[in-house]
């Protein structure tokens, strides 16, 4: 049985965390359409990000017709980068979260 959540990001799911890191909060149509897949594969991919804690489900934005469709923004904690340059006389170190902070 393989994993419902492995470690490594598929690339439309690296495309999909990158748009929202760019634009900030997107809602699924959006995804679609800026990463050229379709609505059900979007949903599909952005459910399991959510599922794996990497993406957060916002509040629809208000106006418009119809049901609106919920935003997804990235959810900063999720995980951490941690840089460290080593000079002759110093040494300098830097931390990230998910949404480059």
């Amino acid at each position: 049985m393989t994993d419902p959540h492995p470690k490594t990001l598929l690339q439309n799911e690296r495309k999909i965390l990158n748009l929202v890191r760019v634009n900030g909060a997107m809602q699924r149509a959006a995804l679609a359409g800026e990463t050229g897949l379709t609505q059900p594969w979007v949903h599909r991919m952005t459910d399991q990000l959510l599922a794996r804690g990497l993406l957060v489900a916002g509040a629809p934005p208000k106006g418009g017709r119809g049901q609106p469709s919920i935003t997804l923004a990235l959810r900063p904690q999720a995980a951490y980068a941690v840089g460290v340059a080593l000079g002759t006389d110093s040494v300098d170190v830097c931390l990230a979260d998910l949404a480059c902070q």
